[in-house]
């Protein structure tokens, strides 16, 4: 038991260090695409509504993936306290054997319902870092539309 919960922990950690690769890439990416925005509107001399548009969606997709981004952190370091809490329940619950079988029932069942807590956060970290890799895709998106706007405009 106590090897399937260290491979458990084994691949939540791996499994959170993959999610902040992702987070940095997305993060990566949509500083790339507000770069690039800004660089085309100096460029231009003057920025259209739909410029403006675009640079506002962008910054705002930014600090919504911030936001995300710490929001995920955060569950991570709460999944991890709840199964450093688990894992010390596990050990209390096995100096414990001596006691009765009820109060091992007990332990085992907070320690469960501890993992439990932590699988369900853990799950809803990685959702919020799906969610902000594709609001940074769409703000990539929403700037390359509008640089496309603008030279059409200017055409």
């Amino acid at each position: 038991r106590a090897a399937i919960e260290r491979e458990a922990a084994a691949r939540r950690e791996e499994a959170a260090a993959q999610r902040e690769e992702v987070a940095d890439a997305a993060r990566e990416a949509a500083r790339e695409a507000f770069d690039d925005m800004k660089v085309d509107q100096a460029v231009q001399g003057h920025a259209t509504k739909t410029v403006v548009a675009a640079l506002q969606a962008a910054r705002q997709a930014e600090a919504l993936m911030r936001l995300k981004a710490r929001q995920a952190e955060q569950a991570k370091v709460s999944a991890d306290r709840r199964a450093k809490l688990a894992d010390a329940e596990r050990q209390a619950a096995e100096r414990a054997e001596d006691r009765d079988d009820r109060q091992k029932a007990k332990m085992a069942a907070a320690a469960r319902r501890a993992e439990a807590a932590a699988n369900a956060t853990e799950l809803r970290a990685q959702r919020e870092m799906e969610e902000a890799t594709r609001l940074a895709a769409d703000a990539r998106h929403r700037g390359s539309q509008a640089a496309e706007a603008e030279a059409a405009a200017k055409r």
